[in-house]
């Protein structure tokens, strides 16, 4: 079964309900045409424009939405950003480290040799 939609105020449960309606109707009722139906003339005419919302509630005032659709909207710029600073959370940890790690080294004296140094030049070599 296939839903096409046009300017549907909320795709998500507007089809939820047209399939709804289409898998209520009994095997019995439908009618197997052999052929397409006849085309309706001016089906393509542009309708005028119909503001539609939802009902609001007598007590609070608060418009009352229906179905899916309400809580966080995950595209939004905040959600994005949180995704983001949690991604880039992994890679700051190991730059840290690895510049730690750089600068411990750095610091550390490199151990000269000096029994080697003076035995070599005892001996006469160098």
């Amino acid at each position: 079964m296939l839903v096409v939609e046009y300017d549907a105020p909320n795709i998500y449960v507007s089809a939820g309900e047209l399939l709804d309606q289409g898998f209520a109707t009994p095997v019995a009722a439908e009618q197997g045409l052999a052929h397409l139906p006849d085309l309706v003339p001016d089906a393509a005419i542009d309708l005028p424009a119909v503001a539609v919302a939802p009902p609001a509630s007598a007590e609070t005032g608060v418009q009352e939405t229906t179905g899916a659709g309400g809580g966080v909207d995950l595209n939004s710029a905040p959600i994005a950003a949180v995704v983001f600073a949690v991604g880039c959370a992994p890679l700051l940890v190991l730059l840290r480290r690895r510049s730690v790690l750089r600068a411990g080294a750095a610091a550390r004296p490199v151990p000269v040799d000096d029994v080697a140094y003076d035995d070599r030049r005892e001996v006469g070599v160098g």
